[in-house]
């Protein structure tokens, strides 16, 4: 794993001419590792302007309860551990260098923060059966 990497280069924006919509552009990368799409269909102007896709994260965390893996390109990592915390740690470890105010998303996280994390908030009974075996967390680290 890279111990310490800051996301820093130039930030560019570049116009393309001729466009497909983002729902077609999606399905043009839909086969790349870890693929994601945040559609901003909305009509309403101010509020819908960006819709954002990304894929091949330069890491990926999955925890799992305790057990929490982390792939990158030097191979995968698992550890035992709170899930929060150690995403709290790998955050420390990653900056964006160059920002542009105007767009809200240029690099970052995107996954999904399941049900059962609530365990590591707060004490509840576990009833719930683990009927699909998704990870609890699921994190893409992007930096493209």
């Amino acid at each position: 794993m890279d111990s310490n990497k800051s996301i820093a280069g130039e930030i560019f924006i570049h116009e393309v001419e001729g466009a497909c919509p983002p729902l077609e552009a999606f399905c043009r990368f839909a086969s790349h590792a870890n693929v994601f799409f945040l559609d901003s269909a909305l009509p309403v102007k101010g509020i819908s302007r960006y819709s954002f896709l990304g894929f091949n994260p330069f890491l990926v965390m999955k925890a799992k309860q305790r057990k929490i893996t982390l792939t990158d390109s030097n191979g995968v990592l698992e550890i035992e551990g709170n899930p929060f915390e150690h995403l709290r740690e790998l955050l420390k470890q990653f900056s964006l260098q160059n920002t542009i105010e105007s767009i809200p998303f240029q690099c970052g996280l995107v996954g999904y923060f399941g049900y059962n994390l609530c365990h590591f908030i707060e004490r509840l009974p576990s009833k719930a059966v683990d009927d699909i075996g998704l990870p609890d967390m699921y994190m893409g680290f992007y930096d493209t």
